[in-house]
Parts: C-alpha cells; sequence; structure tokens
C-alpha cells in the first residue's frame, strides 16, 4: 500500500479548517470534505498521476472503484468549481458563488 497527498485534477473546492478565508468557505470545504469521504470509501483509483506544482503532493484523476470519476460528482453536486489551474480562482466568500 502507497499513502500520498493527492489533489483532485480539473476542480476547485473550498478551503476548509484554518486555510479558509471566511466562515462560508469553511462550511462548503467541510461539506466538500465529507462528500469526497463517503464517494470514497477505503480504496481509490488514481489515473494520469503527476507531480503537483507544489511538491509534496501528487495531481491525479481520482475514481471510485465503481470508476465514477468523484471530482466530477463533487462538481455536479455544487461542492467544486471547474478549475484548469490557469487563471484566478474565484473566491469562495462571495455570495455570486
Amino acid at each position: 500500500m502507497v499513502e500520498t497527498l493527492v489533489r483532485v485534477r480539473g476542480i476547485d473546492t473550498p478551503e476548509y479548517g484554518k486555510r479558509a478565508k471566511c466562515k462560508q468557505e469553511r462550511k462548503g470545504g467541510e461539506f466538500a470534505r465529507q462528500r469526497f469521504k463517503k464517494l470514497a470509501g477505503k480504496e481509490l483509483i488514481l489515473h494520469n498521476i503527476a507531480f503537483d506544482k507544489y511538491g509534496g503532493r501528487v495531481v491525479a484523476d481520482v475514481y471510485s472503484l465503481e470508476f465514477r470519476n468523484l471530482g466530477l460528482i463533487l462538481v455536479d453536486d455544487g461542492h467544486a468549481r471547474p478549475y484548469t489551474g490557469r487563471g484566478k480562482r474565484r473566491s469562495w466568500c462571495d455570495a455570486s458563488r
């Protein structure tokens, strides 16, 4: 078994904990985290793995064992936004999210 930090490719989720910039973002980040854990179960499939630009983790397409793309599910559920890795990301703290 290998354990590593993984960034889900193609999505932006709100931060949770101390990294959140406002209460709304913190709450959204916790909802996204809990939804991801529920979808993921105990094992995941990582595809198209690459080193993250910040180091210390990898970026990958993440699937459940049923081959469901977890990033797309989070976007469809409203817990994440599509993100290409380019350009400025919108704030999760404004009312127009």
